[in-house]
């Protein structure tokens, strides 16, 4: 019987898929730092609502987009400077790789890449 215990620990299936989905939403954030001008705290919340309003509550996506701005910054793909994030040279690239655009194409306000 000690043959079926597995001591390797397999991470819960609604953990994998939060994981999946948080990094995605973490590109999504970095795409909106990216556009021309980069954005605030707020902005960035409120202007992503959008995209997951039907998955998240505005509470349970504050935090996560709070998060995901943190995790940018410490990646070193996010600069905040004075309240205001932008992508740095690595974010607009992965950026770009998301949103699968040459490395030469910068992005524009958020009103057009939205």
């Amino acid at each position: 019987m000690s043959a079926l215990i597995s001591d390797v620990t397999r991470p819960h299936p609604t953990q994998r898929t939060q994981s999946a989905q948080h990094a995605a939403l973490q590109d999504l954030v970095l795409v909106r730092l990216a556009a021309l001008g980069g954005a605030t705290r707020a902005e960035t919340i409120r202007d992503l609502s959008f995209f997951v309003q039907h998955r998240l509550s505005p509470g349970e996506w504050r935090q996560t987009a709070e998060a995901a701005l943190g995790e940018l910054v410490a990646q070193k793909l996010a600069d905040d400077k004075r309240g205001r994030f932008t992508a740095s040279d690595r974010g607009h690239a992965r950026a770009a790789d998301y949103l699968v655009l040459r490395k030469t194409v910068s992005l524009g306000p958020w009103p057009e890449v939205r």
